[in-house]
């Protein structure tokens, strides 16, 4: 019996993310409702939706038969369906119909279902992370579609058994062909023709794959098929990825509309079917009812969905799945399963069963299905529980079991359920199941709609089992605050939560946050200019190609924008999104054109931010206006906090100190959350309305301002504020700090509002001057004033209520505006003057200091006086007094200031200046902040104000990718790009005095540790070429020279194809395609690029053991490994280990000891063990007759040809005997344990363990992507620093005869490879001639490494990675999304001009790019990606750049991408190949420059690979070393570094089995240098062999030297003859483009042996020292 305590967190979870996932959409379409609310109301009137089979589906009567046992009938007619109002607007979605038509329902319901949960979730509309959301959607047999078209497919198959029926043979033969032929035409006429897009449109798999495409989601998409618990698995992966981190947010459900005929008859067969209704529980239930139906729910981490202000209905607390395994049957129900799989569920919580309110169950209506599952949750809930305490219901008693959807339909349910706190009915419950002990059961069956009570946590479970064994169980609660604490709790123990999940809990002011997302800041000033006008067109031309391939194109280029000093011709123009800078562009050039500009102003150039300028330079005197009550607003500079750091740290100040004042902080308040609601947002703008909020959020928002415009060098001569403005002002000239500035305005808002009288009065605005206005007031009784003098035409009045009631009215009927404003009470006049005294008292307290520069006063219009008694007398006299705004302006300009800048929100006091001094024609008047237009916006209008006036702006710390000061440092992450994508969101990070890497790795992966520079360090590779071995010397250098290393495929494998009866469509331009059946060789593939000798053992010395328990790929990719670790200079050291007698024993060869725990492995194939599985499946089947002796199988084919009637089938078996088995005793071929180590791929394991490497290991397959992508994946483990360098190790050979046969076949059947036999007509890469692949076979290795180890080493790099691309357009599974390949080469460009400071133009024109044309035609090949993303990445400059090919002379290599190597190899040789049997342009290619072989000097090399599944990786390369140069480039580093590692005083570098090593010199007796103790690697780091022995003279006929490594002499360091000392250099060899110094071993004189330019071997005399 479970106990309580076996449903509490053990011990076992704590290291588990558990977090609660919430549910924040739903969208529903189910039996008898098109929408949630339908479907939800549905369920609380306990309607019965089951009905019979619509005639619109399908004529149920021709099927038909209430005999059970009557063949291929079905007995039930009935069903649940979704309402036939149902419609799909395809256009809606932008899908042209003729694909919609070929679309399965189940996708239109699958994207319509979501649209209605992002709606209702408010996703629609609100700004996510489309890289990091998910599509997960249950759907078990696809749709009745498939079964139509099927059914028009096999049309042939039912005319054949037409014909050779007696009636059908009784025709005339004209009779029967009409016959035949007006069946064909009622067949095609009823069901829809095949086209292209009829399978995509079938398939299940492709369900959420049309869903990501329709809502342009690029997360992870996938199909699940659980049969009827499908839905349930689909959240459970979606749970799963979302507490892993993989992505932020899922789209995840079912859907399924099999309701066919041939799913009725087939469930009918099993007996699972009612033909009466849905009972379930109940004694007449006699089975389950058909239905269909979809669901789809958002699913978010509740931590990310309570940050984001989304609605949540329900929260997952966990999911619990199992297996029935071994039981009854198939489709039998298991309770031993189901049980299983509920109490996974509760042992992920915290609470016990008996804390369930609800189960919704998987309650089919059939009596023992119903009573196993009630008796299996009875033994979990029965100890926890008294009888007929939980709620207990079934969805499936309304709606029927609408299978793969049937989960998510009862979790829709359970969430509403929840959400509305009710407990929901099931229906048709009147005689409870005999076979349950209901008197004893926890459950009890809800037969009405309940309310839920409350009292505790609302908790509800849902179970879905599933044909197969299959079950889920999914516990739920409602939102209650302490899931909150949880969620905490579970990002703590997490050992994968996100970086944005641990920021969450950040509340300290070094928390940087982006309140508002990444792109709606991003706006900047930028100007452009030239000598010329047609000079600044050009200017302009470059922005707006510019622009097209860099989102952050605004903020990267503003800082080098801002320095440059413009020329004659010149235009500022305000850009608030990368659209409006092309917009503004385009209405500039078209008005510049036809107009002067530059001598004539364009009002309608300046109302859209732009400012055409002759270039000047002003220094005017400034004044700051600081505005007052009333120019507040909710959300008042939030966007300003979330760029400029200066912003977000004074409203972290004034939260600090507010919560010592008046016990809450600002920004609660002020600023909104996302998804508030409209009455959410109400309440803020009522609580900033009070003055106790008020007046400190004015004041917070001006000094803000001034903080911001001060960092920009725009600092005041002069201040000035309006009101409570004036404060602003005093803080700015000195007077008192922030503090107490924020001290003196809550203080003076809680005196006003604290001050008791009978009437707080009112204030209005008046549309008239105060000359005007003031006479008036003398004619309204009572109490009634002038409070604020603003302009000539607005005079502000205060007083008594009544009084300024009839003064609003008398203004009125004199056809003067007048408007109440709305405030608390009616200030500066005398009815808030008793807060005068208390408020005295309070200044007191302050220290006041005397002005630092000139303020004026709202009192008399003067200078504030220096004597700061007077200055508090003033401030107290202020509340009173009225508002002497309009003398305050005079006496500011007549001071000498011409620029005004209101320093403030909104633009009020800019209206009244310029109001005011309308007849002044030398001044400007600007605003810094509105609502309306943006506080970016507005801000950047004013700086474009100010550059275009010849006013200088101070940039410093503006700099994205260097000082970035300026900035919040959470902006410049979205900028740069180290931001992770939620935080590109709506994200928040530390202060970048902090390093985020130190925190967690994913943080490293986007921090600070970014800016690591990664480089290729070695390359090596083997290729194709019967006549030779795979890795011979110089086999890239060959693929660039154009090697043609395509051969004939043998011809009996080329028979094999055709043995395998391949059928393949033959298309038709009338769309009626047909399947053909090969027949001949000639049909067959012909050509392949095949592999030459290998020996791992013989030519890398690897064990005969290890080797045979590897696949060939394995072998050729770690042998490809060894040669480029040669290639970087990284040579293996021998360890010892110790003995029990004190001596030592040689151990392995590995990595230097520094490298070992450094050093990660990624192993990549497209078919990594295609070799051994095949190859050892063959020989199981050939082997079936291997224990049997040759009269036995004589036997066996005696009896076998007796059965057959054709002599040529007779002749084949006898000669199949004859060459097998005739006169042989065949042995059976043991069975070993090396099959499984050949077939789980662990190429990288075996790799690590040769060479000793520790670091992270993997493999990985993104198909003919796979190495590009492994690269990518290599400079990520370097940037998150999980190692400091990375060997990726990769091979393909699908052209072996063991797997050649069925590989080529399936490329043959795809359609994909050509048949011609002559390689020039079939090799034709970008040629319009190009009609298919070629296969062929490769391996290949590149050391990828942080330059600062490299270095370390004293050598150059190969290559450094600029930038890396891993993407997956999820459009299709053979073909290429034209589009998103070239926005993926314009991020890889964007992202290396934005790091490196590089320009797309200047990359152009020394680039070299290596194409993955595999010489396909078809729709989507890759010629015409690839053309069409150079194209639309380097727009004009696209002719400039080299494009290369290599497979048409190496066909295609699969996983192992040779172009990987060789883009590395072409930068370090200049040497690039012709393209291949070229001879007929194609049009489509048009603008593109094909190389024609030869040298060029490259600096850049941009690869990109894809893979079959829309795979895309990209990589783009910088030169970093040209043959020729010296691989050392420090000698004397270099030296040390071989000595620390090998503990040696002289190492020596030697080449044993393709494998570079540092020659062992231990002696017998002495400690070695290099000791393995268990697994820790120990250097002495001096050399014991020399420390302990004494040395040794020359002998007396002299020293020799011999060549440590095979190579050329590159120089002679002496002369011959000269005295040498022992370690002097004498000579220098070039091996392996590296430099190996000799010295010498002894003193003497030395005589040479060789001389410069020999090649020597190893060991080879090189000279004599006497």
């Amino acid at each position: 019996m479970p106990r309580k305590e076996d449903f509490t967190l053990g011990e076992q979870m704590k290291n588990k993310n558990l977090e609660p996932i919430a549910i924040v959409g739903i969208g529903a379409i189910m039996p008898g409702a098109l929408n949630k609310d339908e479907f939800w109301s549905n369920i609380k009137e306990g309607k019965y939706c089951i009905t019979e089979i619509p005639a619109s589906y399908w004529d149920y009567k021709l099927f038909y038969s209430p005999d059970h046992k009557a063949e291929d009938k079905l007995y039930s007619k009935i069903g649940g369906f979704i309402p036939e109002s149902f419609k799909f607007n395809s256009l809606k979605y932008r899908i042209p119909p003729q694909i919609a038509k070929q679309m399965d329902t189940v996708q239109h319901l699958a994207i319509e279902t979501t649209r209605m949960a992002l709606e209702d979730s408010g996703y629609d509309k609100k700004e996510f992370d489309r890289n990091r959301t998910a599509v997960i959607i249950g759907n078990s047999m696809g749709g009745m579609k498939n079964e139509m078209s099927n059914t028009r497919l096999n049309r042939p198959f039912l005319y054949e058994i037409l014909k050779n029926t007696s009636a059908f043979k009784s025709l005339a033969p004209a009779d029967a062909q009409k016959m035949i032929d007006e069946m064909d035409a009622g067949v095609r006429e009823k069901f829809t023709p095949i086209t292209e897009d009829s399978m995509p449109g079938e398939l299940a798999n492709v369900i959420p794959g049309r869903v990501a495409n329709v809502f342009d989601v690029h997360g992870t998409n996938f199909a699940v098929d659980a049969a009827c618990a499908t839905s349930l698995a689909a959240i459970d992966q979606a749970v799963n990825g979302l507490r892993m981190g993989n992505f932020d947010m899922a789209i995840a459900g079912g859907v399924d509309q099999m309701m066919s005929p041939s799913a009725y008859i087939k469930f009918c067969k099993i007996g699972a079917l009612s033909e009466k209704g849905s009972c379930p529980f109940d004694a007449k239930a006699d089975g389950f009812v058909m239905a269909e139906g979809a669901g789809m729910v958002i699913l978010k981490r509740l931590s990310d969905a309570v940050k984001d202000g989304d609605k949540v209905y329900a929260v997952i607390r966990a999911v619990g799945a199992s297996s029935d395994g071994k039981g009854k049957g198939i489709t039998a129900p298991n309770p031993k399963g189901q049980k299983i799989a509920v109490e996974k569920a509760f042992e992920q919580v915290e609470y016990t069963p008996g804390d369930v309110g609800l189960i919704e169950a998987h309650g089919t209506s059939t009596r023992v299905g119903d009573a196993v599952e009630l008796n299996a949750l009875n033994e979990i809930f029965g100890a926890h529980a008294k009888p007929g305490t939980i709620g207990l219901g079934s969805v499936k008693s309304q709606i029927g079991h609408a299978k793969a959807a049937a989960g998510i339909a009862s979790l829709i349910k359970t969430s509403l359920a929840l959400y509305n706190k009710v407990l929901p009915p099931s229906v048709n419950f009147e005689t409870p199941n005999p076979t349950v002990d209901w008197a004893t059961c926890p459950f009890r069956v809800i037969t009405k709609t309940e309310e839920w009570p409350g009292g505790k946590v609302r908790r509800a479970n849902v179970s879905a089992f599933g044909f197969g064994g299959t079950n889920f169980h999914v516990a739920m609660e409602e939102m209650n605050d302490g899931l909150l604490k949880k969620a905490e709790e579970s990002r703590q123990q997490s050992t994968v939560s996100t970086p944005v999940q641990e920021k969450l809990t950040m509340t300290s002011s070094n928390a940087y946050t982006l309140h508002v997302p990444g792109e709606k800041i991003q706006s900047d000033v930028l100007t452009f200019s030239a000598a010329t006008k047609q000079e600044l067109f050009n200017v302009l031309d470059k922005a707006l190609v510019a622009i097209q391939f860099d989102p952050t194109y605004l903020p990267s280029i503003a800082y080098k924008n801002h320095l440059e000093k413009p020329a004659k011709f010149a235009v500022t123009i305000n850009v608030e999104t990368p659209e409006k800078l092309k917009e503004k562009i385009e209405f500039f050039k078209k008005t510049a054109s036809a107009q002067d500009v530059w001598e004539q102003e364009s009002l309608y150039l300046r109302m859209k931010g732009i400012y055409p300028f002759t270039p000047t330079e002003i220094k005017p005197k400034v004044c700051f206006m600081f505005p007052g009550q009333g120019s507040q607003y909710v959300d008042m500079m939030k966007d300003l906090a979330s760029k400029y750091k200066v912003v977000q740290d004074t409203f972290d100040e004034a939260d600090r100190l507010l919560q010592n004042i008046i016990g809450q902080t600002l920004t609660e308040t002020l600023w909104s959350k996302p998804g508030e609601t409209k009455e959410k947002i109400a309440e803020r703008e009522a609580a900033i309305k009070k003055t106790e909020m008020t007046q400190p959020a004015v004041l917070t928002a001006d000094i803000a301002m001034m903080r911001l415009l001060s960092s920009f060098g725009i600092k005041p001569d002069v201040v000035m504020g309006h009101s409570l403005g004036e404060y602003a002002a005093a803080v700015a000239a000195g007077i008192f700090d922030f503090e107490n500035g924020l001290k003196a305005v809550c203080t003076r808002g809680k005196v006003m509002s604290e001050i008791k009288v009978e009437d707080n009065g009112k204030m209005a605005s008046i549309a008239a001057p105060v000359e005007r206005v003031e006479p008036e007031l003398a004619r309204i009784s009572g109490y009634v004033a002038v409070a604020n003098k603003n302009c000539p035409t607005q005079t502000v009045i205060a007083g008594a209520s009544k009084s300024i009631d009839d003064a609003i009215k008398m203004f009125t009927d004199m056809g003067i505006q007048a408007v109440q404003i709305p405030v608390s009470h009616a200030f500066h006049s005398a009815i808030v003057r008793p807060a005068m005294p208390q408020y005295r008292a309070f200044l007191d307290t302050l220290k006041f200091n005397a002005p630092t520069m000139p303020i004026t006063t709202n009192v008399t219009a003067e200078f504030y006086p220096s004597d700061p008694e007077k200055i508090k007398d003033l401030m107290v006299t202020q509340i009173s007094h009225s508002v002497e705004w309009i003398k305050q302006l005079q006496t500011t300009y007549d001071s000498g200031v011409r620029l005004f800048v209101e320093c403030g929100p909104k633009r009020v006091l800019s209206a009244l200046a310029s109001n005011t001094l309308s007849d002044k024609k030398d001044i400007k008047v600007l605003a810094s902040n509105h609502p309306k237009k943006g506080g970016i916006v507005e801000f950047n209008d004013l700086f474009a104000n100010l550059i275009s006036s010849g006013i200088q702006l101070n940039w410093t710390g503006t700099n994205m990718f260097g000082d970035s000061s300026t900035f919040n440092p959470a902006f410049v992450n979205w900028v740069t790009g180290n931001a992770t994508p939620a935080e590109k969101a709506e994200g928040a990070v530390k202060d970048n005095t902090v390093c985020a890497c130190k925190t967690s790795a994913p943080a490293a992966q986007n921090g600070c540790c970014a800016q690591k520079s990664v480089v290729i360090s070695g390359i090596a590779a083997g290729g194709p070429g019967s006549w030779d071995r795979v890795f011979r010397d110089g086999v890239l250098d060959e693929i660039l020279q154009g090697r043609n290393m395509i051969e004939p495929v043998k011809a009996d494998i080329q028979q094999k194809q055709i043995d395998k009866h391949v059928e393949f469509v033959i298309k038709s331009k009338d769309g009626n395609h047909r399947f053909e059946r090969l027949t001949s060789p000639m049909q067959a593939i012909k050509l392949a690029a095949q592999a030459g000798t290998f020996d791992l053992e013989k030519e890398f010395g690897l064990p005969a053991k290890w080797v045979r328990s590897m696949d060939r790929s394995f072998q050729m990719a770690i042998a490809a490994g060894i040669l480029a670790l040669k290639d970087a200079g990284i040579p293996l050291v021998l360890y010892y280990k110790p003995t029990s007698t004190g001596g030592y024993l040689p151990d392995r060869w590995g990595l230097p000891a520094e490298m070992i725990d450094d050093t990660g492995v990624i192993f990549t194939s497209a078919f990594p063990v295609a070799n051994s599985m095949m190859g050892d499946l063959s020989k199981r089947v050939a082997g079936l007759l291997n224990n049997k002796t040759a009269k036995e199988v004589r036997a066996f084919c005696d009896k076998f040809i007796s059965q057959i009637s054709d002599p040529v089938l007779k002749a084949e078996i006898e000669n199949w005997y004859q060459a097998n088995f005739k006169d042989k005793e065949v042995e059976p071929e043991a069975f070993t344990s090396e099959f499984i180590l050949k077939t789980i791929i662990i190429a990288h394991s075996h790799f690590c363990q040769w060479i000793r490497a520790k670091g992270p290991a993997t493999s990985m397959s993104a198909a003919c992507a796979s190495t590009a992508q492994a690269v990518a994946m290599a400079q990520d483990w370097i940037k998150l620093g999980r190692c400091k360098r990375v060997i990726v190790i990769s091979a393909d050979d699908i052209t072996n005869d063991n797997v050649s046969e069925w590989i080529l076949t399936a490329f043959l059947a795809s359609g994909a490879a050509t048949t011609e036999a002559d390689v020039t007509k079939a090799a034709l890469p970008f040629d319009r001639r190009r009609n298919g692949m070629i296969v062929g076979m490769g391996a290949v290795s590149l050391v990828v490494e942080e330059e600062s180890e490299v270095a370390k080493r004293g050598m150059k790099p190969l290559a450094k990675v600029l930038s890396t691309e891993i993407r997956n357009s999820g459009f299709h599974v053979t073909r290429l999304d034209v589009a998103h390949v070239a926005q993926v080469m314009n991020d890889l460009v964007s992202r290396a001009e934005k790091d490196f400071g590089l320009n797309r133009s200047d990359i152009a024109k020394q680039l070299v790019f290596i194409s993955h044309e595999t010489y396909t035609p078809a729709r989507g090949g890759s010629a015409s990606a690839e053309a069409y993303a150079l194209k639309s990445t380097f727009g004009k400059d696209v002719s400039s750049v080299i494009v290369s090919n290599t497979k048409g002379f190496t066909g295609h290599s699969m996983g192992a991408g040779l172009e990987d190597a060789i883009a590395v190899r072409c930068l370090n040789t200049g040497l690039v190949p012709p393209i291949a049997n070229f001879k007929e342009a194609d049009p489509e290619l048009e603008g593109i420059t094909l190389s024609k072989g030869g040298h060029y000097n490259f600096k850049y090399a941009l690869r990109l690979a894809a893979g079959f599944g829309s795979q895309l990786g990209m990589t783009l390369l910088e030169k970093m070393w040209q043959e020729g140069e010296p691989r050392i480039a420090d000698q004397a580093k270099h030296e040390a570094w071989l000595k620390e590692i090998s503990g040696q005083q002289a190492p020596v570098l030697e080449v044993v089995q393709n494998t570079l090593r540092i020659k062992d010199n231990y002696r017998h007796g002495v400690k070695p240098a290099l000791v393995m103790e268990g697994s820790q690697a120990f250097v002495d780091k001096v050399n014991a062999i020399h420390a302990h022995e004494t040395k040794a003279a020359a002998p007396a006929g002299g020293a020799k030297v011999d060549a440590p490594v095979p190579g050329a002499v590159l120089r002679l360091s002496v002369k011959d003859g000269d005295r040498v000392s022992e370690g002097q250099e004498i000579i220098v060899l070039e091996a392996m483009k590296m430099e190996t110094p000799v010295s010498a071993p002894a003193s003497g004189t030395i005589h040479f042996l060789v001389k410069q330019g020999d090649q020597v071997q190893t060991g080879h005399p090189l000279a004599e020292i006497k």
